[in-house]
């Protein structure tokens, strides 16, 4: 089969399996009998994606069988489990092979946070079904929720899983000498662990663009790949290929197991195994055979957004990466760096504008940036980190002063990227984008001069027309700020920002990114005990005038009290109410919004 038909049937086959299509057994049974008969193995590619589709769907009509029962048994962890706001979570296994989302109080938190994967605890609980399912708990395989009462007793994973946590102890132990927050970013870039990142530094990542650093992807195994390549270079072919998938083996376990690490690892030992063969395939190829193979084992992970993110950014760097840097102006490094960046980027932002409805303009800058700084971050963390973890902490200050320093550089980055204000392009506003930078790239070599000028005339306009669509501010009226919060803006461009009890500092910043607010001219906190979230909200956008309902954790904010604000030309009634504060925002002359 040529590459057009391999490819053709790796998205046959996840298209099947995200319908989840209730194949019979007789028509799978008749597929394989006649490409048998014919002697035609192409033919087996049919009965292959029919067995896809009805394991998909014999896999999402177990997650509707959800229990409901008192349960007392030994569970495994399939993932780290996290500490959150209100207490920890973890993924587990029950007996039976169904996977349920446990969840522990405050009272409990402490005592399930610190479990990793492949650990086994004795629980007593309730099981019941998810409060929602969502497109992660399906890809998780997530069939239900059990209320943790008490941990009875605990037992240690297998051995791959207790080497793994050594590894993870012995990094994370050489680098806390570099700060909570540089160990925290350590973790991330290294490991993939973002459980002790706080929500500034999740969305400055988010909101750059760069939050693909801070999760394992096909830029890790690549780097550990180059890590291990001293001693794989000097092996025969067979020992390479085994010490390959060793390696690629022991990462994953180390990671997690992350859908983007699966689809990196699944190329990486198909291109290891092409390589032993002695036969060259396309990365095109190797890509669409990695997504096939997953997708028949694991059918669910068509619904994981991490790893459709990581196949388009990969196809973008198969398809465009050397056709890009060929054709950009200067030093051959860097045109290659930019390029490579650049058809990433060009993958992606499609699947992220459709999910996410905008994509941050800074993205393609912060991440040429920011790349290479992780790179290396990556390397000396996998390589001297050992060393910095097994030694005398002034041994791991002077390993991980390099570390400190390349850390600074990228959350500068990620932070002056994210910047609030700075454009942000819905679908219209990133097609403007593409069509100023082919233009510009296509009429750059062209030999006739009137070329090149209509060319650069093209990719001005359509570059200012994307900006100035990317800083357009939001209308005037009352609208959603994400969960929790509200943004009223007035006919003259006031703004103000009302937070309330349930407001999440990552969505409402993601919201007021998207409603492209640089800066408001009053925050007004109405919940008691939401001094943290609006915290974070008036940190990142450097709000000086702050009314609260509770002062206490806002020092700097005065206290709101029962009356109208006048706020340009919008009103601000303010009502107190069973304890309970409540804001009509509205304009001068105007009846309330």
């Amino acid at each position: 089969m040529n590459d057009a038909s391999v490819v053709g049937v790796a998205v046959v086959a996840s298209a099947i399996a995200r319908l989840a299509l209730d194949v019979p057994l007789w028509l799978i049974a008749a597929g394989v009998a006649i490409a048998l008969l014919a002697r035609r193995p192409p033919l087996l590619c049919v009965p292959l994606v029919l067995v896809i589709g009805w394991h998909s769907h014999r896999d999402l009509v177990a997650l509707d069988d959800s229990p409901r029962h008192q349960f007392t048994g030994w569970v495994t962890l399939t993932d780290d489990a996290s500490r959150g706001n209100f207490g920890a979570s973890a993924e587990v296994r029950l007996g039976d092979g169904r996977r349920v989302l446990a969840q522990a109080d405050d009272v409990l938190a402490g005592d399930l946070a610190p479990t990793t994967m492949g650990s086994r605890l004795l629980l007593e609980g309730r099981l019941g079904p998810l409060s929602r399912r969502t497109d992660r708990t399906v890809a998780r395989h997530l069939a239900g929720s059990l209320a943790v009462e008490s941990i009875i007793g605990r037992a240690r994973g297998g051995w791959p899983f207790e080497l793994a946590d050594r590894v993870r102890s012995t990094l994370t132990r050489g680098a806390s000498g570099i700060g909570a927050e540089g160990s925290a970013l350590f973790e991330g870039l290294v490991l993939g662990d973002d459980r002790h990142q706080d929500d500034l530094t999740r969305h400055r990542f988010r909101a750059s663009g760069l939050s693909h650093l801070l999760v394992v992807s096909g830029e890790n195994v690549a780097f550990v790949l180059v890590a291990a390549a001293p001693l794989t270079s000097r092996l025969s072919l067979r020992w390479r290929l085994g010490v390959t998938l060793v390696v690629l083996v022991g990462f994953g376990t180390l990671v997690r197991w992350e859908p983007s690490v699966l689809r990196a690892i699944a190329m990486s030992g198909i291109a290891s195994l092409a390589a032993f063969r002695g036969r060259r395939v396309s990365g095109l190829r190797v890509l669409a055979l990695a997504v096939l193979a997953l997708v028949t084992v694991d059918p669910l992970i068509v619904w994981s957004l991490g790893f459709w993110l990581s196949v388009t950014a990969t196809l973008g760097l198969v398809l465009l990466a050397r056709r890009t840097s060929r054709v950009l102006p200067g030093p051959r490094f860097l045109a290659d760096a930019l390029g490579v960046v650049l058809a990433a980027q060009i993958g992606a932002v499609p699947l992220v504008v459709t999910v996410f409805g905008v994509v941050p303009a800074s993205a393609l800058i912060a991440n040429l940036v920011a790349v290479p700084a992780a790179g290396w971050v990556m390397v000396w963390g996998c390589t001297a980190g050992f060393a910095a973890g097994v030694g005398p902490s002034w041994l791991a200050m002077l390993i991980h002063f390099p570390t400190r320093l390349l850390e600074w550089w990228i959350a500068t980055t990620a932070r002056l990227a994210a910047t609030p204000g700075l454009p942000v392009w819905g679908p219209f506003g990133a097609a403007l984008t593409a069509v100023a930078i082919v233009a510009g790239v296509w009429s750059w070599r062209r030999p006739r001069v009137i070329v090149r000028r209509i060319g650069v005339v093209v990719a001005c306009g359509a570059g200012v027309a994307a900006i100035l669509l990317g800083l357009r501010g939001p209308p005037s009226g009352v609208q959603p700020a994400g969960r929790g919060a509200q943004l009223a803006v007035g006919l003259h461009g006031e703004q103000v920002l009302i937070i309330g009890g349930a407001a999440h500092v990552d969505d409402v910043l993601d919201s007021l990114d998207a409603l492209h607010v640089g800066s408001v001219d009053l925050v007004v906190v109405t919940a008691r005990g939401a001094a943290r979230p609006a915290g974070t909200v008036i940190e990142e956008l450097g709000a000086t005038r702050v009314v609260a309902a509770d002062r206490s954790g806002l020092p700097a904010a005065s206290q709101l009290t029962a009356g109208v604000i006048r706020v340009g030309a919008l009103l601000l009634d303010v009502d107190e109410r069973d304890d309970r504060w409540t804001v009509t925002a509205r304009i001068e002359s105007e009846a309330p919004v």
